[in-house]
């Protein structure tokens, strides 16, 4: 456990303040933390981001079999910070609650709070001891060690994972015949340290469908209408994420996907024919794309899209009728698709 001063004692005013809040999964949510300032203190008055607003920003990780927690602010000495950690993210969230109402308020009250580990009861006291001291000198850019051992320790990623659906428009560039515009989704198992830890990188494996409205050609006359269909796997890789603020992030990802695109004939007196006369080629892809996505709270997130996939295989669908061959459309040389979907974690 460690701790550094923020900020230099406030007045007996009652305060605007912003809180930036990111924590792990399974930790007390945003409104628990303040509850714990606001159960010490009644001098903060919690607002959005603003120009001249005291800001401080909390962040709970877990490391192996340890809770370490940091708090900053932005009236603080340059570079200070305080870190603490526990056995518990209650017991932390507690602690870094303490020290925020202290900072806010010297004369806020130390008791003990109800969530914390009551087999560790020096935590509170510790961090008391830290903030008293502090808040009446000056800041050091080093941190004061409390448990020498476990600061020392290099954090160890906790893999989670997690569920993704999107639904998903295209439009494919075909160099013979229609281009081709499809409708349809997919469903994806994402797996990687940021799924619990919002860190990269991010690993996706799954199933998408894809249906065209239907396609008609006339050379000159009708010669007979036809529906695509899309059905493969998908895997993905984004290597890091960028936090864009304490809710967005964007991440780009890479993508392999590998299926079959199936080509299906009505209405029209000729039969609808690939060249190597079959009703169906192989889908492989490869592909590129950036994602924002929208955090909801702990359970829920939100993702919007936008991917370009390049086909390695070119082949083209056509009618035959009397001796005549006339492209219909063929398997896209490049395809924009835009996605919009919902996930969240399942362990």
């Amino acid at each position: 456990m460690a701790a550094l001063l923020l900020a230099p004692p406030l007045s007996a005013q009652e305060e605007s303040v912003h809180l930036d809040y990111d924590v792990s999964i399974g930790c007390p949510d945003r409104a628990a933390f303040i509850a714990e300032i606001t159960a010490r203190t009644t001098r903060a008055r919690f607002v959005d981001e603003g120009a001249n607003v005291r800001t401080f920003k909390a962040t709970i990780r877990v490391q192996g079999e340890r809770i370490v927690g940091s708090l900053m602010s932005n009236t603080g000495e340059a570079g200070a910070e305080r870190r603490i950690s526990g056995r518990t993210c209650a017991e932390v969230a507690s602690a870094l609650g303490l020290i925020t109402a202290l900072a806010i308020d010297p004369s806020a009250s130390t008791r003990a709070s109800s969530a914390a580990s009551p087999e560790t009861p020096d935590l509170t006291q510790k961090a008391t001891a830290a903030a008293a001291t502090d808040t009446g000198t000056k800041a050091s850019s080093a941190s004061v060690s409390v448990d020498e051992k476990n600061a020392i320790q290099p954090p160890r990623s906790s893999w989670g994972l997690s569920w993704h659906g999107q639904g998903e428009a295209s439009y494919g560039l075909t160099e013979e015949g229609a281009n081709l515009a499809m409708l349809g989704g997919a469903i994806d198992i994402e797996v990687g340290p940021f799924a619990r830890e919002r860190k990269g990188p991010l690993f996706r494996l799954g199933m998408f469908l894809m249906r065209s409205p239907t396609v008609s050609q006339s050379d000159p006359q009708p010669l007979g209408e036809a529906t695509f269909t899309r059905v493969g796997g998908r895997l993905s890789c984004s290597p890091l994420a960028l936090r864009i603020s304490g809710a967005f992030e964007l991440h780009p990802w890479l993508i392999v996907e590998m299926g079959r695109l199936n080509g299906s004939g009505t209405n029209g007196p000729g039969d609808l024919l690939t060249a190597t006369q079959d009703d169906h080629v192989l889908w492989l892809a490869i592909g590129e794309g950036i994602e924002l996505r929208g955090i909801l709270g702990e359970r829920l997130w939100l993702t919007l899209d936008f991917r370009a996939t390049e086909t390695l295989n070119h082949q083209t669908f056509v009618f035959h009728y009397l001796q005549r061959r006339t492209p219909i459309t063929a398997v896209p040389f490049l395809e924009g698709i835009l996605g919009a979907g919902v996930g969240g974690p399942i362990l």
